[in-house]
């Protein structure tokens, strides 16, 4: 049975945390799963060489994590559970009894329904919840800028799109994933679909509608849908 250790390095002032796992083995081997960071070595390696080796690859690593970070919205498994709100991960607490979903000083708590699409879409209607107020209070802020009024604001979980305008009754659906990103995402979305209330259609008027207000929209609109839904 293999020796197991948790480690940390300091690298040019970054922390890096590290699994290590002696084994009856020749070389030195660096593994990245999750964004954590493994490494096995011959039994009797002194610690010198293992952070030798760790500082070699050192970029590589990091590139390799930072990816995972951006990409990554939520961790369901193991024992840190997690979902990013805002762009910033919270915790998640799964409960074996049935419980009402709350968040509270920054934890999510809510009943474990030991499937993963399943928990998500329970997740995303409480979140839909608590932030529909938020939305709102937002979304009203960009549309008296904006000087346009809307109906109703709504959130649904939708697969192929961010949000939905429905000019011809002032109606806004937003998507609750929005909630992954930061604050600054989510207002090219809103301004997006204030816009469609003057314009239906993506027109050349449109843009400059947006840009008028956003003028980074095409950096905002890059970076949210290279992110993907």
């Amino acid at each position: 049975m293999s020796n197991i250790f948790k480690k940390k390095l300091v690298v040019k002032g970054h922390v890096l945390n590290y699994e290590l796992r002696f084994r009856p083995q020749k070389n030195i081997i660096i593994r990245i799963r999750e964004g954590q960071l493994f490494i096995s070595a011959p039994e009797g390696t002194p610690d010198w060489e293992i952070e030798r080796a760790i500082y070699r690859h050192y970029e590589k690593i990091t590139i390799v994590q930072n990816r995972y970070e951006e990409q990554s919205k939520y961790e369901l498994y193991g024992s840190n559970k997690w979902i990013k709100i805002f762009d910033k991960p919270i915790p998640i607490l799964l409960e074996e009894e049935m419980i009402h979903a709350r968040l509270v000083n920054g934890c999510l708590t809510m009943h474990n329904y030991w499937d993963q699409e399943v928990q998500l879409k329970k997740i995303y209607n409480f979140l839909s919840q608590f932030y529909k107020n938020w939305f709102y209070e937002v979304t009203s802020q960009w549309a008296l800028k904006m000087g346009v009024e809307f109906k109703t604001i709504s959130l649904r979980i939708m697969n192929l799109k961010w949000g939905v305008c429905y000019p011809e009754t002032g109606k806004i659906i937003f998507n609750p994933k929005l909630l992954h990103f930061p604050a600054s995402h989510i207002n090219y979305v809103i301004v997006h679909e204030l816009a469609h209330l003057n314009h239906p259609n993506h027109s050349t008027a449109f843009w400059r509608e947006v840009e008028r207000f956003l003028p980074n929209y095409r950096e905002l609109k890059a970076k949210i849908n290279q992110a993907g839904l």
